[in-house]
């Protein structure tokens, strides 16, 4: 728990900003960009979970998705634990369900009336502009529904509220059992695993049992206000080894050390999961299970997830960890609104750009550029300034654009 420590710490209170540790939280949201532009382009039947499917497609885009969608979300969740953590210690109790009520629960709400509508609508469209043409598309566009029947891509937000709320409750009678003798032997085996070269595949272990529930083994999401117990628990997981990891955060320097090495051992891993992962393709179409190969995926998969943590996490702490860079800090203030609202845009594109002949390297470039500059350009003209700012980033802040220089402020880092 943040209020155990087994080492020299920075101070709870005017502590360190972590900003790299922000720029990488926001790096993996807008990795969301990414994996949902890339989405209509490629070759894997994602219907049942998408709907876009483009004429011209690349097995590119299939490799892409599956080594994004591997390790994006388990890289967040930790930053979320480490950062809810630090906002514990800093705040208490109270100060901590406050400030998650603001900054999770009124998005989520808010987000729910208006981009799930937006988000049926832009989907609609884009669908009947793949099968009829953007005219005819347009002809057919009817009211979208309004009542929200899932949570969309805002399920990130309402496993937040969950976790943080399960940490509100849980963390005082946590610290009272660090101080007994058990609290402590588990609090060493935690830092031991932590500074082991094989952390990535200690954690691994039990995030294997959970990745078996799910479909072909591969991590997965749910939209569902009663989401399954494995997924849950699975990204629960992951928040709760990123709220201990800031107990022991002064062995965050030493990710450092081999972090390049971890990053790229995912490259062949991403390879043989996916040849794994077509095994059990092959075997469900034929109307049978494959075990072996659905736990080499889920194996496999984990592993890959964990060194990405690890290595991503020491990656920007080594290169950016320094001081703090405006444009960074603006990109990390932008972040959590170009996810929230980034969907829909990247609907509409693809459904405006289904009718052109032309390269998915070239389309999947235009969406995922196009949505990142309008959802920016919308955070600054709209949002950084405004109430909208004030509650998604803490306090308003003067406007970007035409400004040369960004206004840093103090704020506290996101803690989305």
């Amino acid at each position: 728990m943040p209020t155990r420590q087994d080492g020299p710490v920075p101070p709870a209170t005017g502590g360190p900003r972590y900003h790299a540790l922000d720029n990488l939280r926001a790096a993996m949201m807008f990795l969301g960009i990414v994996l949902h532009g890339v989405l209509s382009y490629t070759t894997l039947p994602t219907e049942g979970m998408w709907g876009i499917k483009d004429a011209r497609r690349s097995v590119f885009f299939d490799l892409a998705v599956l080594y994004i969608h591997a390790f994006r979300m388990p890289v967040f969740f930790v930053l979320a634990g480490l950062f809810g953590a630090l906002l514990y210690e800093r705040r208490g109790a109270a100060g901590y369900t406050a400030h998650r009520a603001g900054r999770l629960l009124v998005p989520l709400a808010v987000g729910l009336i208006v981009l799930y509508p937006l988000n049926a609508a832009a989907f609609t469209f884009a669908k009947n502009a793949v099968r009829w043409g953007v005219g005819s598309a347009v002809e057919r566009q009817r009211l979208p529904p309004l009542v929200p029947w899932d949570t969309t891509h805002l399920w990130f937000l309402y496993f937040l509220v969950i976790f943080s709320a399960c940490a509100a409750v849980t963390s005082a009678l946590c610290e009272r059992l660090s101080r007994t003798a058990s609290g402590r032997a588990a609090s060493v085996v935690f830092r031991r695993a932590l500074a082991s070269p094989w952390r990535a595949v200690i954690f691994a272990v039990p995030t294997v049992p959970g990745l078996l529930t799910m479909r072909a083994g591969v991590l997965g999401t749910s939209h569902a206000y009663v989401p399954p117990a494995g997924v849950l628990l699975v990204y629960g997981y992951f928040f709760a080894v990123g709220w201990l990891l800031y107990a022991h955060r002064d062995l965050l320097p030493g990710l450092a050390r081999g972090a390049r090495t971890q990053v790229a051992a995912t490259v062949p891993l991403l390879f043989a999961m996916a040849a794994a992962l077509s095994h059990v393709v092959t075997a469900e179409a034929a109307g049978r299970t494959s075990f072996p190969a659905l736990a080499a995926v889920a194996v496999i998969g984990a592993l890959l997830a964990w060194l990405m943590v690890f290595g991503l996490t020491g990656l920007f702490l080594r290169y950016d960890g320094h001081r703090e860079s405006a444009v960074g800090r603006y990109l990390a203030d932008a972040s959590y609104w170009v996810y929230l609202v980034h969907l829909p845009v990247v609907a509409l594109l693809a459904g405006l750009l289904a009718p052109w002949p032309v390269s998915p390297f070239v389309k999947a470039a235009l969406v995922c550029g196009v949505t990142t500059l309008v959802t920016v350009w919308t955070y600054d003209r709209f949002v950084r300034a405004t109430p909208i700012g004030a509650v998604l980033n803490g306090r308003r802040y003067p406007r970007a654009w035409p400004r040369r220089n960004v206004n840093l402020g103090a704020a506290e880092p996101q803690q989305t």
